[in-house]
C-alpha cells in the first residue's frame, strides 16, 4: 500500500497488522410490543475506519511520520492507493484511489534495539468509496457443526411481596434469537456485507435452509420461514479465499 505525498509522489506503507472498525450507522429500538424498528441515519453517515501498525527503522518510521504530517499542514487529504489488501472491508474496491483523512497518530515506539513502531488511524471518505458485491443473500451457506445456537429471552416478570408471595406476569412476546459461525469466501462475504448495508435493520425473511440449520430459532418455533433482523455481524479473514463469518438474528415473529 501506499500514499500520495505532497510533492505527488509516493510513499510506500508496509502493513504488520490491521484493524477496521465499520460503522453501519442505525440503530436497533425495541417498542412496546417487543419488536425492533431500525432509526437510520443514512448512508452518509456511516465509517469506514482503519488503524495500521507500521514497524521498521527509524528513518522508514519518521518518513511516515513526517510525510502525513506534511500533509496535514497542507490541509490535505491522504490518498492510498495499491493496496493488496481489502482493508476497509471485502465490499469496497480497492484497486482505486482510497481518499482519507487521519484521525489518530499514536506515539513512536521502540519494541526492539533499532526497530521502530507506530500506528496510524485512517478514516475513509464514505462518498467516494466503489461498493462491490451483489445484494442477496449467499445461497448455499452451511453454518458449521457445534458453532451456533437458538435461544429465547423470556419477556416475563417475576414480582415478589412483601411476604414473599410471588406472582408471575407474563408478556407473551419472547424474543427470539440465533447464533452462528461460517466459513464464506471472498464472494460470498462480498455479498452478504452488501446485503446488510443495504437492509439496514430493516426486516426480511429467511428460511431454515438459507442459514444452513434446522429449528434454528430453538426447538419451540417448529416454522420454516422467518422474519428476522441482523443485529450482529463480524467477519475476519482466514486466508486469502475465505472468511469466518459470526452472524446474529433475532425473529420478528
Amino acid at each position: 500500500m501506499k500514499f500520495i505525498k505532497t510533492d505527488g509522489n509516493g510513499l510506500e506503507l508496509r502493513v504488520i497488522d490491521f484493524e477496521r472498525e465499520i460503522l453501519i450507522n442505525y440503530t436497533l429500538v425495541e417498542n412496546s410490543a417487543n419488536k425492533v424498528i431500525s432509526v437510520d441515519r443514512g448512508i452518509s453517515s456511516d465509517r469506514y475506519e482503519v488503524t495500521f501498525h507500521f514497524r521498521g527503522k527509524k528513518d522508514y518510521i519518521s518518513s511516515i511520520i513526517n510525510e502525513l504530517k506534511a500533509l496535514r499542514l497542507a490541509k490535505r487529504e491522504v490518498i492510498l492507493y495499491d493496496c493488496d489488501e481489502h482493508f476497509f472491508g471485502e465490499n469496497i474496491q480497492h484497486d482505486v484511489l482510497i481518499f482519507t483523512v487521519i484521525t489518530k497518530m499514536d506515539k513512536e515506539t521502540s519494541p526492539l534495539l533499532n526497530v521502530y513502531d507506530v500506528s496510524v488511524t485512517f478514516l475513509a471518505d464514505t462518498s467516494k468509496l466503489v461498493f462491490i458485491g451483489t445484494s442477496s443473500w449467499p445461497e448455499g451457506m452451511k453454518c458449521l457443526q457445534s458453532q451456533w445456537e437458538g435461544y429465547s429471552k423470556w419477556n416475563t416478570q417475576v414480582n415478589e411481596t412483601y411476604f414473599r408471595s410471588n406472582y408471575f406476569v407474563d408478556y407473551i412476546s419472547d424474543a427470539y434469537y440465533f447464533s452462528g459461525k461460517y466459513i464464506l469466501t471472498t464472494q460470498e462475504i462480498q455479498d452478504l456485507l452488501s446485503f446488510h448495508k443495504s437492509q439496514r435493520g430493516s426486516n426480511f425473511v429467511i428460511t431454515d435452509t438459507q442459514l444452513g440449520t434446522s429449528q434454528p430459532f430453538g426447538s419451540e418455533i417448529s416454522d420454516t420461514s422467518h422474519t428476522v433482523v441482523i443485529t450482529k455481524l463480524d467477519y475476519e479473514r482466514i486466508s486469502s479465499s475465505y472468511n469466518s463469518v459470526t452472524l446474529e438474528l433475532r425473529r420478528q415473529e
